[in-house]
């Protein structure tokens, strides 16, 4: 279910916008906070193909597509959590402010290790 909270005697609903970021892809979701999957896109579905996938334009392209399901279905408050190491980051959040959404939590829960496995011994030649 989405969050609803009630203004000046309107209903705005808050939804989580889900964004994975790779070398080769960036993936947008929308999804609602008790994480049901209302809408995707990727890079790769809006059209782009090879590397061009994990650009920003890729990633603002993916997010306008996203924000076309927001208006229509009345979100405009949006929570952000961002995973992954890649380029997209700076055209999600230009996407985002563009299409006038209200971006209330801002998170990345990109996984790194606390010195984890130990690394591959140097090469000898």
């Amino acid at each position: 279910m989405l969050l609803q909270q009630e203004n000046h005697n309107t209903m705005e609903y808050q939804a989580v916008i889900n964004v994975h970021l790779s070398y080769n892809n960036t993936i947008v979701t929308l999804c609602t906070p008790c994480g049901i999957v209302i809408d995707w896109a990727s890079g790769g579905s809006i059209g782009f193909k090879g590397s061009r996938r994990a650009s920003s334009s890729a990633a603002s392209a993916a997010v306008r597509n996203i924000a076309e399901t927001c208006v229509t279905k009345r979100l405009r408050n949006v929570s952000v959590r961002f995973e992954g190491v890649g380029k997209g980051r700076s055209g999600v959040l230009s996407g985002l402010d563009k299409n006038k959404l209200k971006v209330i939590n801002l998170v990345d829960t990109t996984h790194f290790p606390h010195n984890g496995c130990r690394p591959p011994s140097r090469r000898r030649l």
